[in-house]
């Protein structure tokens, strides 16, 4: 079998006395669309935390395209071809949208304190090459006439799709999309996965966090369950429908509420 994109190693998480991860152990193959579900409360977004580098592990390990990486930092992480999306969205007020995407590209960036400092040629041609970048990610997510209009005017629709923008400026290898549809209607949900199946079709591998369950079961190729912070199950799709203890875990508790 192929060396998976990313592994993760009997990982584990505490915060004081309390365990948000038990012993989480999985991996991430190339080119797939992976989803992690549970309940609130199941430790989803704290894994997402930990493998972007925003968070440290109290045990276990991260492997990157076969290379340990559980204690880089954010910065490090999306460098190395590792972009985040957030459950809540962000975006840098004051800013144009267009600068918002160019931050993310800045992660590139080469030209160095003194160049940036005295605009030497090979800064500014850096500084065009980011802009061109931000633009053609603004095209790609539908959002190039409102490059320069200011982030925090657009909708929240419009600011998802600028935060998948500016993550996909960064040239992923690997996507981590948390809670995509979150307080989205259906017609913006079922945009937000048209959009994540179309950059899948660029070769870019997803991780998603998702309590929508029809856009899980729609674009996954693969499922992992997460329960008070440890794995139940992993499978496909059908799978994981199949699955006593996701039924009565997760899928159940959600039929009972409805």
């Amino acid at each position: 079998m192929a060396e998976p994109l990313l592994k993760i190693q009997a990982l584990s998480k505490c915060f004081g006395g309390v365990s948000a991860l038990n012993d989480v152990s999985f991996f991430v193959k190339r080119g797939i669309i992976k989803a992690i579900i549970g309940p609130n409360g199941a430790g989803k977004t704290t894994l997402f935390n930990v493998i972007a580098g925003n968070l440290q592990p109290t045990t276990g390990a991260i492997y990157f395209e076969g290379n340990d990486v559980t204690r880089l930092s954010d910065y490090h992480m999306a460098g190395l071809g590792v972009a985040r999306t957030f459950q809540t969205t962000r975006v840098f007020h004051g800013m144009t949208v267009l600068e918002n995407v160019m931050i993310g590209r800045h992660t590139h960036s080469c030209a160095g304190f003194f160049g940036t400092a005295l605009r030497l040629p090979a800064m500014r041609r850096e500084e065009q090459d980011i802009e061109a970048a931000a633009r053609k990610s603004l095209e790609f997510v539908g959002m190039g006439a409102k490059a320069n209009a200011m982030a925090e005017t657009l909708p929240f629709r419009e600011q998802r799709l600028l935060e998948f923008a500016r993550a996909l400026a960064t040239q992923p290898r690997l996507l981590l999309a948390d809670e995509p549809a979150a307080g989205l209607n259906t017609r913006e949900t079922k945009e937000i996965a048209a959009l994540i199946a179309k950059i899948h079709e660029q070769g870019i591998t997803v991780l998603l966090v998702e309590h929508d369950m029809s856009l899980v079961m729609n674009i996954s190729d693969e499922i992992l369950v997460l329960d008070f912070g440890s794995k139940i199950a992993e499978g496909t799709a059908q799978e994981v429908r199949r699955n006593e203890k996701v039924v009565s875990v997760y899928l159940g508790r959600r039929d009972n509420s409805a």
